[in-house]
């Protein structure tokens, strides 16, 4: 499913025109079409940070302002750069104006709403216009719920609203007489048939169809348009002049909206409320142009965008659309599977080798700053280039000359394109250590003072994001390996719970060697890393950028990019015991599955040394965190940037650990963003300050012992795989750079930038998500977390949405549950959206 194919049902009630800004990665790609001036003003990416004006209400009305607030979308509405002055779902007034003086009083009361306001014309019904109108009322249904190349749609249909109206005023100036020169040119209005059909098909094609075959729809579109312009060639002069009158006055009216909004831009009209930020905070800036992705999509009016592409955009998307809105959703980078945003481990020739995907996953990881030394070669050819002045540095592809190499964060990495780091993860998705009974808290961040209400929240948004990621922990079970790793630990560690690591995955089918990995191909697409949501928004002007900091500028966000936290991770690989490894072959003890794998694997393979299937599943254990040792455990086998077990040992018999600290946030750790410097996608070079804290020090010592302590149950270690402390940043589990914070807590609310709605503070209309926003220090994999604050938010703005009214944050304000109704969908296998991983797929016939 796509979110901006979505169909959407009739609706006549107009929702605002909202722009909510989720976990923006896209400032270059959505406004490399801007001017260098237009893209220096303090613009929120694409869609702008939109200033909410609303007037205020008076009981004094009209019935046709009731129940709705008459709301400027200031600097810049996507719809109005478009041309389009009225909202999608309210009533074309053009077709309204072509509609009721040709069917009067007999109009269909479904269509009513058409006509709310307009000017009614003391006219009769003209029969001979009576065809063209109501295809032209069935064109406008059709409209409705088409979701692509939707400008261009609505030009199809003005054009046909324009034609009619022109016509009728002919007609009516003739005395309602059609006399026969006119006859063949009303029966050319057919041509609305077109028109017509055109836009059902669109309604029903789904979307990989409307995609495949694009091109064939921009010829279906030109070729509607000539058949319009035939229709209006066999009109007479005075009623195509009275069409182009009509065009004009249309553009007319479109400039003055735009008029008004500069004017509410510059200083706000009397008796208007600024419902954002304060006027005088917002430099004067031009209108900008409409972007190309209109022309290229026929996207021009949305209520939610969502900038990113992995779980938490998605599931964004997947929430909304679901409940009827329309989303946009943007990626910067390209679809590199064959279903967009799939794990790009799911390829057979990965799960033979896992290996071979540690190169997939160098591939796709773009280091964040690098520190650079001298660029002088002493041995560099004479004639060859070489800069003028020897201290210069180079700057190209995350080199950053800010950069200091001891407070980095050496090994923190991006993923751009579609499915984020999705494409690649490990799908580890436990939960976070819930506070102790002294209200110490560990991992889980505190939504609700009640333990009660917040061990209640938690529960429902966990069970609801295990459903929709597709969490198991039993795919694994008839593993040899997986096995033996098992059984091992949990007799070596009867009291701390040894278990099977929790993982957004199932087997193709039963006794199945292969799995399929989730990712963020089954909810949808796009969001945006703990790196680039606070990157955006710093280019934006919110704050976080080496300028505001150096010059003690006020900030809009004043804790972007600060807080942040990282996890310690100790690593090392081991080959299994020989005892381990021998007693595979005695099958007096095991399992029926076992022993005919391990009888038809030394029947089919007599000469192999390794008495394990090639194809046997990996190990996939956990010792899941306590109070006592609050880290996270990986005893498993998998593929990550390092870690390659090499040509020497067989992959069989290595078994990797992965153990994860936790680092407390705090304001002097934190990203820079760099005004003079910008890489290599426009952006502000991210710079990080971070040193590990000392109050966690020997909590990763204790870790680093636990480490080794299991890993000699299990073997020896592997050669150049010794117990050691990766590279800080290595986990790529970086937060905090947007924490969350509660209100009515004065130490969070003073260093967050949102609340636990993920709605940033002092906004009515921004919205942050992904990891960044977990303000706790934690070892676990977040990402189960962070598509918890997902629902949260996504509900929130479902609210807004709905009420037509938007509402920012207010510290003093109780939090309130996330309705079991919300979430009811993800454990209901009977409701059509129902998360059915194993639909994405179809099941292996025969292993």
């Amino acid at each position: 499913m796509q979110a901006q194919t979505a169909p959407r049902a009739p609706q006549h009630q107009p929702p605002p025109c909202l722009v909510h800004a989720l976990f923006s990665r896209l400032h270059h790609q959505c406004t490399s079409s801007l001017s260098a001036q237009e893209a220096k003003q303090r613009q929120l990416s694409l869609p702008p940070v939109r200033v909410r004006a609303r007037r205020k209400r008076n009981d004094s009305a009209d019935s046709a302002d009731s129940g709705y607030f008459k709301e400027q979308d200031a600097v810049s509405s996507l719809k109005r750069r478009s041309g389009v002055s009225t909202p999608l779902m309210m009533g074309s007034p053009r077709v309204g104006q072509a509609v009721k003086p040709v069917l009067g009083t007999a109009t269909d009361v479904a269509h009513e709403i058409l006509f709310t306001g307009q000017p009614v014309l003391n006219s009769v019904p003209v029969p001979g216009l009576g065809a063209a109108a109501h295809i032209l009322l069935e064109i406008w249904d059709a409209l409705q719920l088409v979701d692509t190349n939707r400008l261009q749609c609505i030009r199809l249909t003005e054009r046909c609203a324009d034609i009619l109206l022109s016509v009728r005023e002919e007609v009516k100036e003739a005395g309602d007489q059609v006399d026969e020169g006119l006859q063949v040119p009303i029966a050319k209005l057919t041509e609305f048939h077109a028109v017509q059909s055109f836009l059902l098909k669109q309604v029903h094609r789904p979307f990989l169809k409307r995609y495949l075959k694009r091109d064939e729809i921009q010829a279906q579109i030109r070729t509607c348009h000539v058949g319009l312009t035939e229709a209006l060639g066999m009109l007479g002069l005075s009623i195509q002049i009275r069409t182009l009158k009509s065009v004009q006055e249309a553009e007319r009216g479109r400039r003055e909206d735009q008029r008004v909004l500069m004017e509410i831009l510059k200083g706000g009209a009397e008796g208007e409320e600024i419902g954002l930020v304060e006027m005088a905070d917002l430099p004067p800036r031009p209108d900008i142009p409409i972007h190309p992705i209109h022309y290229e999509t026929g996207i021009d009016q949305f209520d939610v965008f969502i900038a990113g592409s992995g779980p938490i955009g998605a599931l964004f998307a997947r929430q909304l659309v679901d409940n009827g809105h329309n989303v946009v959703m943007v990626e910067i980078g390209d679809q590199d599977t064959r279903v967009p945003g799939a794990h790009k481990k799911n390829e057979i020739e990965y799960q033979k080798d896992i290996d071979r995907f540690v190169h997939v996953i160098q591939g796709a990881l773009a280091t964040v700053s690098i520190p650079v030394g001298s660029s002088v070669m002493p041995a560099l050819d004479p004639s060859a280039w070489r800069p003028k002045d020897p201290g210069q540095q180079i700057i190209s592809n995350g080199r950053n000359p800010f950069q200091e190499q001891y407070n980095n964060l050496g090994a923190q990495a991006v993923t751009r394109g579609v499915g984020g780091m999705t494409t690649h993860w490990t799908c580890a998705t436990p939960e976070f250590l819930k506070r102790d009974a002294q209200g110490t808290v560990f991992e889980r961040p505190v939504i609700f003072d009640s333990t009660a209400d917040d061990d209640a929240e938690w529960k429902l948004l966990y069970n609801a994001a295990r459903s929709i990621i597709g969490t198991s922990a039993t795919e694994y079970m008839h593993s040899i390996r997986h096995s033996i790793v098992l059984k091992t630990l949990k007799e070596s560690y009867p009291d701390r719970n040894v278990q099977s690591l929790p993982l957004a995955c199932h087997r193709l089918a039963e006794d199945s060697p292969y799995v399929q990995w989730h990712a963020a191909d089954n909810i949808y697409v796009i969001a945006a890393g703990a790196v680039a949501t606070p990157q955006i928004l710093a280019n934006s002007g919110f704050g976080g950028t080496r300028e505001q900091i150096k010059n003690n500028e006020p900030q809009r966000i004043p804790n972007l990019g600060r807080y942040i936290t990282e996890q310690p991770m100790a690593f090392c690989q081991i080959i299994l015991h020989q005892s381990l490894v021998d007693n595979v072959k005695n099958l007096d003890d095991k399992p029926q599955w076992w022993a005919d794998a391990v009888t038809a694997h030394l029947k089919e393979n007599p000469n192999d040394p390794v008495p394990i299937p090639p194809q046997d599943g990996e190990p996939q254990v956990t010792i899941p965190a306590s109070y006592e040792r609050p880290w996270h455990t990986q005893i498993h086998r998998d593929a990550f940037s390092y870690g390659e077990a090499g040509p020497l040992v067989d992959s069989r018999v290595v078994v990797d650990l992965r153990f994860f600290g936790r680092q407390l946030g705090v304001p002097d750790n934190r990203m820079i963003f760099e005004n003079t410097l910008k890489d290599a996608y426009g952006m502000p070079q991210p710079t990080f300050v971070y040193e590990p804290t000392t109050q966690f020090a020997n909590e990763c010592s204790d870790m680093m012992r636990d480490m080794t302590d299991v890993a000699h149950k299990l073997g020896g270690y592997l050669p150049g795989s010794n117990p050691q402390f990766m590279t800080p940043g290595l986990a790529l589990h970086l937060a905090g750079t947007t924490r969350l914070g509660r209100g009515s807590v004065e130490d969070e609310f003073n260093s967050s930038v949102a609340d636990y709605n993920s709605q940033v503070w002092g906004f009515n209309n921004i919205y942050v998500g992904g990891n960044g926003l977990i303000p706790t220090a934690f070892g676990a994999n977040p990402t189960l977390t962070s598509m918890c604050f997902a629902i949260r938010a996504a509900y929130k703005i479902h609210q807004d949405l709905s009420a037509q009214r938007l509402t920012p944050p207010d510290p003093a304000t109780p939090l309130t549950r996330t309705p079991e109704d919300w979430v009811a969908w993800t454990n209901d296998p009977t409701d059509p959206n129902f998360p059915d991983h194993k639909r994405l797929r179809a099941p292996h016939r025969r292993v």
